[in-house]
């Protein structure tokens, strides 16, 4: 799967290129202009599916991660709302907070100083998920190791879309 993905993403950048140096273009726009307004309005429509699919991945993500680390950390002590995994209220914190004000700049310079929130942020996922792997109430390895089954992939289809993000986020 995570190979297959990989290959995909290869086999792309150099199709790419091969395209950029024939042409002598090197932007996705000039390339798709070369192709006609349909192909230029295709490759924007995918740009845009691309970024749009990759914030509502990492915000769903982000809220699933604060959710359980505030149950665990606080437990009852907070409203439900705040610490339900299927509560939207810290995607909608997140999305008026942070998301909001940064897509209000009119300049990419302007946004020099608010890229250390993106990656304290990354740094915080890492955390959560090396935490919660090795955390064994969550995950027991001898069990659940039996129940893998490597030859039916019924998974494939609930992981493909995951792993183009990661190998084009990357």
């Amino acid at each position: 799967m995570v190979i297959g993905a990989a290959f995909l993403n290869y086999f792309t950048a150099i199709l790419l290129v091969l395209a950029g140096n024939k042409t002598k273009q090197y932007r996705y726009f000039d390339l798709a202009k070369g192709y006609g307004e349909t192909m230029t309005m295709c490759v924007k429509v995918i740009f845009f599916l691309n970024n749009w699919g990759i914030v509502v991945g990492y915000t769903t993500l982000i809220n699933i991660l604060i959710s359980q680390s505030l149950d665990i950390l606080v437990g009852d002590t907070l409203p439900e709302y705040m610490i339900s995994v299927h509560s939207p209220f810290w995607a909608v914190v997140i999305n008026v907070v942070f998301i909001l004000p940064l897509t209000l700049q009119r300049n990419l310079s302007s946004l020099r100083y608010v890229c250390l929130i993106g990656f304290f942020f990354v740094c915080y996922v890492v955390v959560v998920i090396v935490a919660e792997t090795f955390n064994s109430e969550i995950c027991d390895y001898k069990k659940n190791f039996q129940l893998i089954e490597y030859a039916k992939g019924k998974g494939i289809f609930n992981t493909w879309s995951i792993a183009l993000f990661a190998f084009q986020c990357h």
